[in-house]
């Protein structure tokens, strides 16, 4: 199976751990594992990992919200979704969930889910919860 992982950062906190702890565990049941990452990453994890787990870094895959960016990651992600054919697209992180989930959206055999490893919806204003939920949902 073809397994790619969505982060928006990958550095060195739970999610990460988490996801890399999966993949290392996909790869030795065979599977084919990338894990896709934006400008927020630690190298090191790269000479750390298996070889055989492929990296893909994306530009424009920020943390903060940013209408411009989020737009143009959605495209260099449903590029390499269409290029690349995954079976899965397992997310992490909130934007990069949202962002991923709705790049593979409309590509025919792929199924996207979301790995929930916090929330993000604690301690912001009223207007960010709202605009966090309303995402959510649509993803």
């Amino acid at each position: 199976m073809k397994i790619v992982h969505v982060l928006t950062r990958f550095l060195r906190a739970g999610s990460e751990e988490n996801t890399v702890a999966t993949c290392v565990w996909q790869v030795g049941a065979g599977h084919d594992v990338t894990i896709v990452h934006g400008e927020d990453y630690d190298q090191d994890w790269y000479e750390e990992l298996p070889k055989s787990i492929k990296f893909v870094r994306v530009r424009h895959l920020v943390h903060p919200i940013s209408p411009a960016s989020d737009l143009l990651a959605y495209m260099e992600l449903k590029r390499l979704f269409r290029d690349t054919a995954p079976d899965v697209v397992h997310t992490h992180q909130s934007k990069a969930g949202i962002v991923a989930r709705a790049a593979a959206r409309h590509l025919d055999g792929v199924t996207a889910i979301h790995g929930l490893h916090i929330v993000n919806f604690v301690g912001v204003s009223a207007l960010k919860r709202a605009v966090y939920v309303g995402l959510e949902r649509l993803a």
